[in-house]
């Protein structure tokens, strides 16, 4: 059965979805795999159970070094070994790694760069990385190097043991356990690399914020400058990169990462502060956002009074500050979901009055909370239509509450085969809610009753 869907899905499917897989976390601590995937320490879909080589490892230590940023500056001019031509993938990595003394080639002149890494061979790398001597440890190698490592918890949650191969996922669990262990100098290894190490932990939000750029506004067909290795949407991790109209997205090109945000508010401008003329916040429907660029700024305050009393649409990105404002006719939209919650509130702003809000769970995935006249009863589990008005009210007439019935059946259909077809629920939802505006009503009716007949087969 599965087969005879994906025949039906995967045409509607691929014209709305472009996919850029991450690395698999299922084995790995996801904290240390993330860093390492920030840092461009492990390549686009790398099996994290094989072996990782000396060259492959080469670029691991120059990833987690201060040395990551000049790799490119290493040109592919001559040959280091006889083994590594300077065209080799490995040759920046393994130059920067050699003349740090990290590691060593062979006394034969080659450097062997498909040879495994053994632990204790990958523990004295590391140890050298954080400038210890072997007059910092006690013994003779491999044991001076592994009780050391020990001492100092690089072997923390490494489970291979002397003399067995690393793999790539406890390669990048050493090197994120290097980030939170002291130098020879007594500091933590992660700060000299900018990163803020406290109580054993590494928040990675420092380095982030120097490379990344943004925030900007999608427009029809934009394109990333790269294909990213980790993308998060609305904050989570997710396996599409696309973008589309009014799509607020950051990225940055040398951590290979992408942000991109979904969320929108819409209604009245009733307040700028701290002027019309030199805002840094505004109020809209009821709900204050932060102004998260000067050019938005400037954008506010061209706008007569502030554009207090317009009816906007504001892009949200990052911690919901507002990165652009739609304003005039392209502010007006019109959503369907299902209500969530409603709520009462006694407001006192022109004498005592009530003010009713309800939450609706939209098709295109984002949750939006709307002022409803107090009299209006919307329960839970309600089909709404949302239209964007001046005063920021739900509408729902007789062809309104159709048409939002329409779209949520497509919607659970789509969402729903897709995921039984091993797409996870994340990305099913955002594909189904693309889809379902694009479909026609014909295409769907047929796709509708080829499911419900295969049902009945089984």
């Amino acid at each position: 059965m599965k087969k005879r869907i994906l025949a039906f899905l995967l045409a509607v499917s691929i014209a709305v979805s472009v996919l850029v897989l991450p690395v698999s976390a299922a084995s790995i601590n996801n904290t240390a795999l993330q860093t390492a995937i920030t840092l461009g320490a492990v390549p686009t879909g790398q099996e994290l159970s094989a072996n990782i080589t000396r060259g492959a490892f080469a670029k691991m230590l120059v990833s987690f070094s201060t040395y990551r940023e000049s790799v490119g500056a290493q040109g592919t001019v001559g040959t280091l070994y006889r083994d590594v031509p300077g065209s080799s993938q490995w040759a920046p990595y393994i130059r920067i790694a050699v003349q740090q003394g990290w590691m060593n080639g062979y006394t034969d002149g080659s450097f062997r760069p498909d040879n495994t890494v053994t632990l204790e061979e990958a523990c004295a790398a590391v140890l050298k990385l954080l400038s210890y001597k072997t007059t910092d440890m006690t013994g003779s190698f491999p044991q001076a190097q592994l009780n050391k490592a020990q001492q100092i918890g690089l072997r923390d949650q490494l489970t291979c043991t002397q003399g067995q191969a690393m793999t790539y996922e406890q390669s990048t669990l050493l090197l994120y356990n290097a980030l939170r262990a002291n130098t020879a100098s007594g500091s933590a290894y992660g700060s000299s690399l900018g990163f803020t190490v406290s109580n054993g932990q590494v928040d990675t939000s420092s380095v982030l914020l120097k490379s990344r750029k943004g925030p900007f506004v999608a427009e029809e067909g934009t394109q990333l400058p790269f294909t990213p290795v980790s993308v998060y949407r609305n904050d989570k991790a997710s396996a599409s990169a696309e973008l589309n109209k009014y799509d607020v997205y950051y990225y940055s090109e040398s951590l290979q990462t992408v942000w991109i945000y979904t969320r929108r508010a819409a209604g009245r401008i009733t307040a700028v502060s701290p002027s019309a003329s030199a805002p840094t916040a505004l109020t809209v429907a009821g709900s204050n956002y932060t102004l998260g660029s000067s050019a938005v700024a400037s954008k506010i305050s061209s706008l007569n009074g502030g554009g207090v009393g317009e009816v906007v649409t504001l892009l949200l990105g990052m911690d919901n500050e507002v990165a652009d404002v739609i304003t005039g006719e392209e502010a007006d939209s019109v959503f369907y979901g299902v209500v969530q919650t409603a709520t009462r509130s006694l407001v006192e702003d022109n004498g005592a009055d009530v003010l009713q809000k309800i939450s609706v769970m939209c098709t295109d995935g984002i949750t939006r909370t709307v002022n409803i006249d107090k009299s209006l009863n919307y329960p839970k589990g309600w089909l709404v239509e949302i239209r964007v008005t001046p005063e920021g009210y739900i509408y729902l007439t007789d062809s309104g509450r159709a048409i939002a019935e329409m779209i949520y059946e497509r919607h659970q259909l789509l969402s729903r085969g897709l995921m039984s077809l091993g797409v996870d629920e994340q990305t099913a939802t955002e594909d189904a809610c693309r889809i379902e505006h694009v479909i026609s009503k014909e295409s769907f009716d047929a796709l509708k009753n080829h499911i419900k007949k295969m049902q009945k087969e089984q």
